[in-house]
């Protein structure tokens, strides 16, 4: 059971659980943010004003673990509009980059995996729950979209953007499935992955060979 003061309890596990996963770094992330006392539990909150309320959508990262061991996460950086890392040699030097729309592949997969690895961290190590779980992960606005890697090398032209509005999955898994984290994740994540056309540099997940 949490106390009053989950910055002890939960700060430790969220912070750990960034750093044993490793690879890729993204923002926003769940080691940042303030821990908050809910109705409903607690809640890891990084990208809104705490004086106006006002959300800063670059940021925004909501972690909520609930009284009932469940945990939910919501992120408002599932898209967002980036530059080629290049610029075209007939362009004017002083010409505006074109941006596109980017998603980032890996930090779809790094919060799923994230939030699959604190409620199976909480389950162990509190709750002692051991059942069922219903696990999903939803991104929108993903209709004309390309991965983040395929915009900064300059790829658009070979492959076509993403051409769904959207991508949710859901799957029923057993406590003990939550340890089996990379799998899992790429259960959530993986077709979205290759939608994007970007599962040869990112699956399997956690790629070995990522820094």
């Amino acid at each position: 059971m949490l106390t009053q003061r989950p910055e002890y309890e939960l700060a430790p596990i969220t912070g750990g659980i960034v750093r044993d996963r490793g690879h890729a770094e993204f923002a926003p992330d769940l080691d940042r943010g303030v821990w908050e006392r809910r109705s409903t539990g607690y809640a890891l909150v990084n990208g809104v004003d705490r004086e106006t309320g006002a959300i800063h959508e670059s940021r925004f990262l909501v972690t909520s673990v609930h009284e009932d061991g469940s945990v939910t996460l919501l992120c408002g950086v599932g898209c967002t509009h980036v530059a080629p890392g290049w610029r075209n040699a007939s362009a004017n030097l002083h010409d505006e980059q074109p941006q596109y729309r980017a998603v980032s592949p890996w930090l779809v997969l790094g919060l799923a995996y994230g939030a699959l690895a604190l409620a199976g961290s909480l389950a162990d190590t509190h709750s002692g729950y051991q059942g069922d779980w219903l696990v999903g992960l939803r991104v929108t606005g993903l209709n004309g979209a390309w991965a983040y890697e395929i915009v900064r090398q300059g790829d658009q032209g070979m492959v076509l953007p993403y051409k769904d509005s959207g991508y949710e999955r859901i799957a029923i898994c057993q406590t003990f499935d939550l340890l089996a984290l990379a799998a899992l994740t790429e259960n959530l994540a993986g077709s979205l992955i290759r939608g994007l056309s970007i599962g040869h540099l990112v699956l399997p997940y956690p790629r070995t060979d990522t820094p």
